[in-house]
Order: structure tokens, then sequence, then C-alpha cells
């Protein structure tokens, strides 16, 4: 399955950062591009796991900070909770695009179990409370690897 956000303009929904250390679904509304043995959600950014296995999650990225030579963490979600390697970008003032890709080999998703992608500002890396991350542009991808 496969959600973009921003693919023929720009997303303008802010992720506000209410605490630091804390992840947030990247918000705006996610367009289908195919399900392919998955359902989704574009309100909301969810990838559903049709089956019970191993899958291959990516997503490219890309984004705008309200605050100045800060570092985004990304992450993907599993059911809300963070899973997977997490990837840093800093953005150097509020004007720059920041870009990242990230991608993770989960071995054990459960049926109905669903992927979002995530975004924090962590301790010490620039954010303050209530510092917004739009992501202006992204697509996120899973595939089912090998069935349970």
């Amino acid at each position: 399955a496969m959600l973009t956000l921003g693919a023929t303009t720009d997303n303008t929904t802010v992720t506000t950062l209410t605490a630091l250390d804390t992840f947030y679904i990247v918000g705006g509304t996610w367009v289908e591009q195919h399900a392919s043995g998955m359902s989704t959600d574009t309100g909301t950014g969810k990838l559903i796991a049709a089956t019970d296995g191993e899958y291959y999650v990516s997503a490219d990225v890309s984004m705008i900070s309200s605050r100045s030579s800060a570092v985004c963490t990304f992450q993907f979600m599993i059911d809300g909770v963070e899973s997977g390697p997490r990837i840093r970008r800093k953005i150097g003032t509020g004007a720059d695009v920041g870009a990242l890709a990230i991608s993770s080999y989960f071995p054990s998703v459960s049926a109905t179990s669903y992927i979002q992608l995530g975004v924090a500002g962590l301790t010490g890396d620039g954010f303050t409370a209530g510092d917004t991350i739009t992501v202006e542009n992204a697509s996120i991808f899973a595939s089912l690897q090998v069935a349970a």
C-alpha cells in the first residue's frame, strides 16, 4: 500500500510538538495511491495490515519547521508505538526545506495493525514545546514480504 501527502500542492497542515521527546503522527490529508493487500486511512495516514506477517516499510519526506537550526526526528509508529530506526534531519532556517528517507523491516506485524509516520523534537535538538513541523511532501509505502 502507498499513501502520499502534498503530491501536487504542498501540504500545509502543521504537526505541533506539544511536548519534547514525544512522537506525533504527521498531520495532513493523505492520498491513497494503491492499497494492494492492505487498507488505508487517508485522514490519519494509516497503512493497515490485512495479514499477519513480515513487512517492509519506507517513506520519503520533505519538511519545514517553525524553528531555525533544529533537528527533526522521524520514526515509524505501529499501533501508535515508536518502532524501527529513528532518522534525523537538521533544518537550518525556518525557510529551509529538509528532506530524508527512512525504511525498516518489521518481522512481526499483526493483521489489523496500522503503520504511520511520526515526528518529534527531542531534548537538546533545538526545539521548544509548541514549535511546529510541516511535512510538505511525503510518501509512505508498506509491503507484505512473508505471510505468517
